[in-house]
């Protein structure tokens, strides 16, 4: 499991540069509390991780394009992996197939 707030932060951290760090904050809340994640939980499991992440791809498809949405999700994924969440990580195939909609 991934702790919430890491990943949150995360997710954040990578989004600010195309949303802005204030956009990128209040997406990443307002996916959460459609998805029923509790922002302030300790552990995040990998089918909420799993969710979140498509979410934000489908909305990043619309701000960046298919291609780059699929490599941004691409970074958040490597970025978790890198901060040692990779166990919470979902499968590739939620950045790329998910995000074409193939």
């Amino acid at each position: 499991m991934a702790k919430t707030r890491e990943a949150l932060d995360t997710i954040v951290r990578m989004l600010s540069p195309y949303l802005g760090e204030t956009m990128a904050r209040a997406a990443a809340h307002a996916h959460c509390q459609k998805l029923g994640i509790v922002v302030d939980s300790a552990d995040m499991t990998r089918e909420q991780l799993d969710a979140l992440l498509r979410k934000f791809a489908q909305g990043l498809n619309i701000f960046l394009g298919r291609e780059k949405a699929a490599l941004v999700v691409g970074e958040i994924q490597a970025a978790m992996a890198g901060a040692d969440l990779a166990s919470a990580l979902p499968s590739p195939s939620v950045g790329r197939d998910r995000v074409g909609g193939r």
